[in-house]
């Protein structure tokens, strides 16, 4: 889904024709006091939506409405954008005027003009400082049990490969290239000869596994 705080004018089928006729296009806009969109005036004793609400949609409505020359009354929704959305497609409006987040769902069903505002989500963090220089600093991210842990399997499993290649039809292993082996696959490095036969294999599998 792209985030954006979009301007929403559409129309369609019906409304399209409506206003081309010279009838009066429904604009709808959601009821929120969102600023700078959208705020409630001052109390007044107009009934009139323009004169009870002000803001960057109100200003975009008199400004597009007024080049357009459209004769015009707003439809204010005081339910969720999603109903705001669907009055439009159900042709209970010709037109919205809207902060909006623009979603795949919504694209299916209506179009959007080019966005007046875009917004972007970021998590922004403080920049660490590097105070331990110490030369084994790189083993912080494990605990000293993780490490004997992984020193345990790699002897081990070198141990066990020395062993297993002198049984198959292969040149076997010496105890030091199989250390080299292990370490060179934990490292992400190439070496020279690799295991051949099934049993050698299914435990260089499972060491890099």
């Amino acid at each position: 889904m792209r985030l954006a705080i979009l301007l929403y004018f559409m129309c369609c089928g019906a409304g399209t024709q409506a206003t081309a006729s010279g009838s009066r296009a429904r604009i709808g806009i959601p009821n929120i006091n969102m600023a700078p969109f959208l705020t409630l005036k001052e109390p007044s004793e107009s009934e009139l939506a323009k004169d009870q609400y002000e803001g960057y949609l109100m200003d975009l409505v008199d400004a597009v409405t007024e080049v357009a020359g459209l004769n015009h009354s707003l439809c204010i929704d005081t339910s969720s954008y999603d109903t705001l959305v669907q009055d439009l497609v159900d042709n209970k409006t010709d037109i919205i005027v809207a902060d909006l987040t623009i979603s795949e769902e919504r694209l299916e069903k209506i179009d959007f003009s080019m966005p007046f505002m875009t917004a972007g989500l970021t998590i922004i963090m403080r920049k660490p400082s590097i105070s331990d220089r110490a030369p084994f600093s790189f083993l912080k991210p494990f605990s000293l049990s993780i490490w004997l842990y992984i020193l345990a399997a790699y002897v081990v499993v070198s141990c066990l490969l020395a062993v297993v290649s002198r049984t198959g039809n292969e040149e076997p292993f010496s105890i030091s290239y199989s250390f080299w082996f292990n370490l060179a696959s934990l490292l992400g490095q190439g070496v020279e000869r690799l295991p051949q036969s099934f049993s050698s294999r299914l435990i260089a599998i499972s060491w890099w596994m």
